[in-house]
C-alpha cells in the first residue's frame, strides 16, 4: 500500500513504500524506544506510587408505586410522579448539601471522625489513624463528601446505586451504608412530617379536653351531692342528650377544620421558597364559579345540619344524597382551581413544580372552607338546642347544663382520642419510598489507580509520542539516505558503498590507510561495491569511453578521497594503467592514505618547477600511480584553470589508461568546475544521512552553468545493519564469505 508524502527539498509530491516506512521506523528506533521506556517508567512510578483508592457500592430502591415522591406525593395527579422525574429527584437529593451535613452529623456521632480520612489531610492508613486530627470546617467537609461520592440510577428500573471512594475499604464500606442509612431515616421522617404535625394538634387538643372532663365530672358530681339532684325528667334527658350529640359534632368539625388548618400551615412552611417565587395574585385566585361554588357548598352543609338537627340517621337516603354533592362541589372547586392555576402558570412552571403546589394547597383550602361551613352549620344547631334547653325549670337547668357539659366533653374526648390513634396508625403506615437493597460491602482490591490500563495506555501514548517524533525527524530530515532519493532527484546511481569499519589503531594516518578497503580486504562487500562502479562507468557514456573522471562532492567530509581512491585501486586490480591526481588543493589526503610524501607534487609541476617524472609516485597496487597534491598553493583556483592544468590532464591523458582526479566540494569552491571543464566526465559522491538534498540539486544546478552533465552518483557511507542497505548486505555476504 503506498500513499502520499511530500519531501522537504522536492518538488510536488512523491509516493513511498512500506519500505520507506520501515526504513524510518528503524532509523528512528532509538527514539521510539526511549519513548516508550519514559512514558512507560513515569507511569509506572507514579501507579505504583499512588494511593489506592477503594470503592463501595450500597443499593437502594424507590419505590414509585407507593409514593410518588418524598414530601410531594401531590405531584402525581400532573403527571409529575413519572418514575423518572422522581428517580431524578432523588439522585438530586442525594447528592445535596443538606444530606452530606447530615452525614456528617452521623459520622461525628459515632466517632469516626478522630479515624477516617474524611476529616484529615488524607495521610496515613486505616490502623494509624487512631489519633486526634485537625478537624477542617463543614463547608470543606461536604465538598469533599460530595466529590466522594457518585450516584448512578440504573436504566428502565428504581435502582440507584450509591458509589463512595475512599483510601481505606472499610472507611468506603461505613460511608456508603451511612449514606443509604442517613437517606432513609430522612426520606421517612420527610414523609411522616406532615401526619405528626397533625398529631401534635390533636395531642394538644386532647390535653385540653382532658381537662375540661375531669372538671366538668368534678362540677356535675358537687351539683348533685349538694342539691340532692340525680336526675331529669325524661324530656330534659333527651333534650341534654341531642345538645350533647350536635355539640360534639360541632367539635369534630372544628377538630377536623384545625387539622386542615394545620396541614395548610405545615405546607406553606415547607415550600415557603417556592412559594415567594410566585406571583402574588396566584396565592389569591378566584372567579366567579368559584364563588358560585364556595356559597352553594355553604349552603349543603347548612342544610346537612338542619337535617342531622331533625334526627335524620346518616344512612338516610337525603343525608346521602346530600354527601354526595357537597363531594360533587368540592370537586368542582378543585376543577376549577387547577383551570386557573395552570391558566397562570402555563409559561413560568413548564414542569408543572408550582401548579401541583398551588393545586395542594387550595384543594386544602377547599377542605377547610368546607368544614368552616359545616361547623357554622353545627354551631347554630348548638345554638338553637340551646335556647330550647334555656326553656327548662331553674333548678334543672344548671343540672341540664352541667350533664350536658360533661357528655360534651366525654364524646369529644373519646372523638379525639379515636383521631388520635388514626393518626399514629396513619403516621406508622409512613413507611416511605426508599428501601435498602444491597448494602455496602468492604471491596478487596481498588478501583484506582487501575493499573494495567494506565500502563496499557502509557504503552500506546509512548509508542505514539515515539512514532510521531520519529516521522516528525524524517520530515524536518533533508539529508539523502537512500538510492531511490538521487533518482528521484533526476541522477544515475552507478554504486553505493556500505560503511567502511575502521579498527582505530595506530593514529589517524593508520586509521586513513585502513580506508583502502579495496586493496586491504579485496574479497569484502565494499571492494565489490567500488568494482560494480567501475563497471558502470565503463558503460556509463555509450558514446564516448571515459578515460579522465573528476571526483567530487556537494560538501565536505563526504567520503570523496575514499572512494577515487578505492575506485583507482579496483581499475588497476582489472589490469588498467591508473593515475590518482591529488587536486584537492585545499585539504589533500591521498598522500596519507598511499603513505606518500605530498611534495613535490601537481603545484610543482603546473608552476614548471618540475616534471611530472620527478613527481609520479608509484604505488603498493600494481598499475596504479599517484600524482600527490604538491606545496598549497595560494590561489588553487587559478593554478587548476590554468593552461599548465590543461597540458597536464591531456598529456596524462594519453599516457594511462585512466585518469581520476580528487577536487574539493563543488559547493564550497570552483575549483571542481573548473577541472570538469579539463576531463571526460564528473562523478559525484554523496554520503547517506549527511549530504542534503538541496545540495545535491545545487551541485547538479552549478555544474548545468559550465555545460558539464554529471556521470552519476555513488552514495556513500551506507549503514548495511538497518535502512536500505540491509536488503543488499546479505548477499554480498553470502557470495564472497561462502
Amino acid at each position: 500500500m503506498q500513499e502520499p508524502m511530500v519531501f522537504a527539498g522536492t518538488e510536488g509530491e512523491t509516493q513511498v513504500s512500506l519500505r520507506d516506512y520501515i526504513r524510518v521506523l528503524y532509523r528512528g528506533r532509538w527514539v521510539i524506544l526511549l519513548s516508550f521506556l519514559a512514558v512507560v517508567g513515569a507511569t509506572a512510578y507514579f501507579t505504583f506510587r499512588a494511593t489506592p483508592i477503594y470503592e463501595a457500592t450500597a443499593t437502594i430502591m424507590i419505590d414509585t408505586e407507593r409514593s410518588p415522591n418524598v414530601g410531594l406525593d401531590f405531584l402525581a395527579p400532573l403527571g409529575m410522579g413519572t418514575r423518572e422525574t422522581i428517580i431524578n429527584n432523588q439522585v438530586e437529593v442525594l447528592k445535596s448539601r443538606t444530606l452530606a451535613q447530615a452525614v456528617l452529623e452521623e459520622l461525628r456521632r459515632q466517632g469516626y471522625d478522630r479515624t477516617f480520612y474524611l476529616f484529615s489531610d488524607g495521610k496515613g492508613r486505616w490502623s494509624l489513624r487512631a489519633k486526634e486530627v485537625e478537624n477542617p470546617g463543614d463547608e470543606v467537609l461536604i465538598k469533599r463528601l460530595q466529590d466522594r461520592i457518585k450516584i448512578s440510577p440504573r436504566r428502565q428500573t428504581d435502582f440507584i446505586d450509591i458509589k463512595v471512594q475512599a483510601p481505606d475499604p472499610k472507611e468506603a464500606m461505613i460511608l456508603a451504608n451511612t449514606i443509604a442509612e442517613v437517606y432513609h431515616r430522612w426520606s421517612l421522617e420527610h414523609s411522616r412530617e406532615e401526619v405528626r404535625k397533625v398529631k401534635e394538634f390533636l395531642e394538644e387538643q386532647l390535653r385540653k379536653k382532658e381537662k375540661d372532663l375531669v372538671a366538668s365530672e368534678l362540677a356535675l358530681k358537687q351539683y348533685q351531692e349538694e342539691h340532692g339532684v340525680a336526675e331529669l325528667s325524661a324530656e330534659t334527658e333527651q333534650l341534654v342528650e341531642q345538645l350533647a350529640g350536635f355539640e360534639a359534632l360541632y367539635n369534630e368539625a372544628k377538630t377536623k377544620l384545625g387539622e386542615a388548618r394545620t396541614r395548610l400551615r405545615y405546607l406553606r412552611s415547607q415550600y415557603a421558597d417556592q412559594l415567594r417565587s410566585l406571583d402574588e395574585d396566584m396565592l389569591h385566585v378566584t372567579s366567579p364559579l368559584l364563588e358560585e361554588l364556595r356559597d352553594k357548598l355553604a349552603e349543603l352543609e347548612a342544610t346537612y345540619a338542619r337535617l342531622i338537627s331533625q334526627n335524620y340517621r346518616d344512612d338516610h337516603p337525603i343525608l346521602a344524597n346530600l354527601r354526595g354533592q357537597i363531594g360533587h362541589i368540592k370537586e368542582k372547586m378543585r376543577q376549577e382551581i387547577r383551570a386557573l392555576v395552570q391558566k397562570g402558570l402555563s409559561v413560568s412552571d413548564p414542569m408543572g413544580y408550582s401548579q401541583a403546589l398551588l393545586e395542594r394547597i387550595y384543594g386544602l383550602m377547599v377542605e377547610v372552607e368546607a368544614d368552616s361551613s359545616r361547623a357554622r352549620a353545627l354551631g347554630e344547631v348548638v345554638r338553637q338546642y340551646e335556647e330550647r334547653l334555656k326553656q327548662v325549670p331553674e333548678k334543672s337547668l344548671q343540672l341540664a347544663r352541667l350533664k350536658r357539659a360533661f357528655e360534651v366533653n366525654e364524646k369529644i374526648y373519646i372523638m379525639m382520642k379515636e383521631r388520635l390513634e388514626e393518626t399514629k396508625i396513619t403516621e406508622a403506615g409512613r413507611i416511605g419510598n426508599v428501601f435498602l437493597v444491597d448494602p455496602a460491602r468492604e471491596p478487596l482490591y481498588p478501583v484506582k489507580p487501575k493499573k494495567k490500563l494506565n500502563l496499557l495506555l502509557a504503552a500506546i501514548i509512548g509508542l505514539g509520542m515515539g512514532l510521531g517524533v520519529a516521522f516528525l525527524m524524517e520530515y524536518l530530515d533533508t539529508s539523502i539516505h537512500t538510492v531511490e532519493e538521487i533518482e528521484k532527484q533526476g541522477f544515475s546511481v552507478l554504486a553505493w558503498v556500505p560503511r567502511i569499519q575502521v579498527a582505530g589503531r595506530g593514529g589517524e594516518y593508520f586509521m586513513m590507510s585502513e580506508r583502502l578497503t579495496s586493496h586491504l580486504e579485496p574479497r569484502s562487500p565494499v571492494s565489490e561495491s567500488y568494482r560494480t562502479l567501475r563497471t558502470n562507468l565503463q558503460y556509463a557514456r555509450a558514446s564516448q569511453a571515459l578515460r579522465s573522471l573528476v571526483i567530487t562532492s556537494p560538501s565536505p567530509k563526504e567520503g570523496k578521497s575514499t572512494t577515487v581512491a578505492n575506485l583507482a585501486i579496483v581499475m588497476a586490480q582489472a589490469g588498467m594503467q591508473v593515475l590518482l591526481v591529488d587536486s584537492d588543493l585545499r585539504r589533500p589526503v591521498l598522500h596519507h592514505l598511499f603513505g606518500q610524501d605530498k611534495e613535490p607534487g601537481l603545484t610543482e609541476v603546473v608552476l614548471g618547477r618540475a616534471s611530472p617524472e620527478e613527481v609520479l609516485r608509484s604505488t603498493e597496487v600494481e598499475g596504479l600511480t599517484l600524482l600527490p597534491c604538491g606545496t598549497i598553493p595560494p590561489n588553487p583556483a587559478e593554478l587548476l584553470g590554468s593552461e599548465g592544468m590543461h597540458e597536464l590532464v591531456r598529456q596524462m591523458g594519453r599516457r594511462y589508461d585512466f585518469v581520476l582526479l580528487d577536487a574539493p566540494p563543488i559547493i564550497v569552491v570552483t575549483d571542481a568546475l573548473l577541472l570538469s571543464k579539463e576531463v571526460d566526465g564528473t562523478l559525484l559522491v554523496v554520503r547517506a544521512g549527511q549530504t542534503d538534498r538541496n545540495a545535491l540539486l545545487r551541485a547538479r544546478s552549478l555544474l548545468d552553468q559550465v555545460g558539464v552533465q554529471a556521470v552519476g552518483v555513488v552514495l556513500n557511507d551506507i549503514d548495511v545493519t538497518g535502512g536500505y542497505g540491509k536488503y543488499y548486505y546479505p548477499y554480498y555476504y553470502y557470495y564472497y564469505y561462502y
